[in-house]
């Protein structure tokens, strides 16, 4: 079975490309995808680029290796599709199922991938369907994993000190957050390559299995976050500080704990 390929640097992913074509009944048949143009000499399929992206930094390359993106035939009748062409993959003791999509494109992987992915929507596993594709986000200004190894500024060698406020919350609108808008310092800007002058998107991930064991602080379960930030140093007034707002935060709504945590610290990854 096909594998990903993994750039030297970690941060490149060439995932392999299958078409899902319906036959008769509600069976389905496997076909390799044709290199595009332009393909390296040699290969035998079409891959998905992914570049600068979360995915690639929250799992272990053994993991990111099992990718495989299916694509549902283009030329096949919408009467044809059915749950079917997305059933799980399997070739002597390999198996891949499916993760998550994006639009057209649907992303499978192991099993102990999609165990690993399932943490990030354990409140909400439907979450997976809507936000999985913030895993393959482009981060085009690039990507940093933050802590103890990778500080924001010499003086500060902690992680993300995330502050989670809600807009709609009285004693929270002081925070001038919105809905996917917050803040952050501006040593944490300067850390991406962001913009001081206007705000930009980010993406923010934390995995759980990053937590120091022997650390005090209270659990904190995956999550993904996206929106805008704006810098603002006197809200946000540590180096490594982000004022995020609640909407930010998706598929761990329920987890109350969480939405109450302030000046909590602990390794992060971040991209703008």
């Amino acid at each position: 079975m096909y594998k990903t390929k993994i750039s030297a640097d970690g941060r490149t992913l060439r995932i392999p490309v299958v078409l899902s074509v319906p036959v008769s009944g509600e069976q389905r048949q496997l076909k390799r995808s044709e290199p595009a143009a332009g393909a390296i000499e040699g290969e035998t399929c079409d891959y998905q680029t992914v570049e600068n992206a979360p995915i690639s930094a929250l799992f272990s390359q053994r993991q990111l290796k099992s990718l495989m993106v299916v694509k549902i035939d283009p030329q096949a009748n919408d009467d044809d599709k059915g749950p079917h062409l997305l059933a799980d993959i399997a070739q002597a003791n390999d198996t891949r199922t499916h993760l998550f999509s994006s639009g057209k494109t649907h992303y499978f992987g192991s099993p102990q991938l999609k165990q690993t992915i399932a943490a990030f929507f354990r409140s909400e596993p439907d979450a997976a369907v809507r936000y999985g594709s913030l895993f393959t986000s482009n981060c085009y200004e690039g990507l940093e994993t933050i802590g103890p190894q990778n500080p924001v500024s010499p003086n500060d060698v902690s992680a993300i000190h995330l502050k989670v406020v809600n807009y709609k919350v009285a004693e929270d609108q002081r925070f001038n957050t919105d809905d996917c808008f917050g803040f952050c310092n501006s040593a944490l800007a300067e850390k991406l390559g962001a913009p001081k002058d206007r705000p930009f998107q980010f993406r923010l991930m934390w995995n759980e299995r990053w937590a120091d064991p022997n650390s005090d602080q209270p659990f904190l379960p995956s999550f993904l976050s996206k929106g805008v930030l704006a810098v603002d140093d006197e809200l946000a007034p540590d180096p490594n500080q982000i004022i995020l707002d609640q909407t930010s935060i998706k598929g761990i709504q329920s987890y109350a704990h969480f939405w109450c945590m302030e000046g909590k610290e602990g390794r992060a990854y971040s991209a703008g």
